[in-house]
């Protein structure tokens, strides 16, 4: 599960130096995380099942650094820096990226968790996290598949 601590941090840093400095767009690196694409969405399904597989099998935490790294950090910088420079169609971007990353991340991760037979260890708490999954799973499900259209309507337009 992703929490709002990390992100938020390089959020406001960011927005900071993007409030203070002059950003320059002609970075390709920059640019880059305000267009969200289907290849985007893959990586960040590859990150979270890492992830995942990482914590599951105790092979290596350093994995989940790896998966922030790489699908959440680039585009809260840039959403970060956008938003302090005032480019609000750009930032508008980078916020659907990191939104679909986050949500890929975690619906991968909790299908990874769910194939490697992760389970409470009661039957009374089984019982209860069945209902839970399942509501998690619908959720993260129907969240990609909007964002999803919204990232087909960008590239659209």
């Amino acid at each position: 599960m992703v929490t709002p601590k990390g992100p938020g941090i390089a959020f406001g840093f960011s927005m900071l130096i993007g409030f203070v400095w002059p950003l320059n767009m002609e970075s390709g690196e920059l640019t880059e995380r305000a267009h969200v694409n289907f290849g985007g969405m893959a990586i960040a399904l590859a990150s979270g099942a890492a992830a995942a597989l990482s914590l599951v099998t105790g092979v290596s935490s350093a994995l989940v650094g790896v998966m922030v790294a790489v699908a959440l950090l680039p585009p809260t910088a840039a959403l970060g820096l956008f938003v302090g420079a005032g480019e609000t169609s750009l930032a508008m971007g980078a916020l659907l990226l990191l939104a679909v990353n986050i949500v890929s991340a975690n619906l991968s991760a909790q299908t990874v968790l769910f194939w490697r037979g992760v389970r409470p260890r009661t039957f009374y708490e089984e019982k209860e996290a069945r209902n839970g999954r399942i509501v998690a799973a619908v959720f993260w499900f129907v969240t990609l598949a909007v964002l999803a259209g919204f990232m087909w309507w960008r590239l659209q337009t």
